[in-house]
């Protein structure tokens, strides 16, 4: 199943959202959220499950949020000198950031109503990590 036949409007299936973000965690890949561009989240994964409850999730999904909307809002996602009208979130296509402890892969979908975000150790690679997840998305 690929990720876009699980979302079937009007309704999600949300144990299939789940069960197909835990596919990818492995490979270094410690975490997978999937949330909509106003903040909220569709569904997450975590090698340990009880990650969800914490404030570090709370925490990492606010980041993910406002990180999406920050570059989506910006000159970030057009053409140079593109107007306010052609900047949408769906033109922006992945962000990597790179934390402390964390390497980040923020990747648009649904037309840019949502992100998909994997985090992993440092030592997963930028490349392998757009990789990742892209074919989950």
């Amino acid at each position: 199943n690929s990720f876009c036949t699980l979302l079937v409007p009007p309704m999600l299936r949300a144990k299939n959202l789940h069960e197909t973000l835990k596919m990818g965690l492995s490979g270094g890949v410690e975490s997978i959220v999937l949330v909509t561009s106003a903040g909220g989240v569709l569904a997450s994964a975590h090698v340990d499950p009880a990650f969800v409850r914490t404030k570090e999730h709370s925490l990492f999904v606010a980041v993910v949020a406002n990180v999406w909307r920050n570059y989506s809002v910006n000159d970030l996602t057009g053409p140079p000198g593109a107007a306010p009208s052609e900047r949408k979130s769906e033109n922006l296509e992945f962000v990597v950031v790179d934390a402390s402890n964390r390497r980040l892969c923020l990747v648009g979908v649904v037309g840019g109503a949502a992100v998909l975000c994997l985090a992993a150790s440092p030592s997963v690679e930028a490349g392998m990590l757009r990789l990742r997840a892209t074919s989950i998305h």
